[in-house]
């Protein structure tokens, strides 16, 4: 979802005119492409890094899960969030 939110919102793809074209019937125009454009320079400093961004957060939850639920026990979570906060 917020791969999708990044490529809307960088203009790579304009909802607007799909919304507009669904609503009028004219699914020719959607279905043909009409209204997808591809700039370079805004997914690479857009779309990528949010992509990015994305996997990094999901790598980090992950990891922090497997913490949390170690072998022995795992770690309390509320001295766990006390560290991370201290840290930042």
């Amino acid at each position: 979802m917020v791969g999708l939110g990044a490529v809307c919102i960088e203009g790579t793809v304009d909802v607007a005119s799909y919304f507009d074209k669904a609503i009028s019937g004219d699914w020719d125009g959607i279905l043909g492409g009409e209204g997808l454009s591809f700039d370079r320079e805004r997914t690479v400093k857009g779309v990528l890094p949010c992509l990015a961004a994305s996997g990094i957060s999901g790598l980090a939850g992950a990891i922090t899960q497997k913490i949390l639920q170690g072998e022995k026990g795992g770690k309390n979570s509320y001295l766990y969030s006390c560290q991370l906060s201290f840290f930042r």
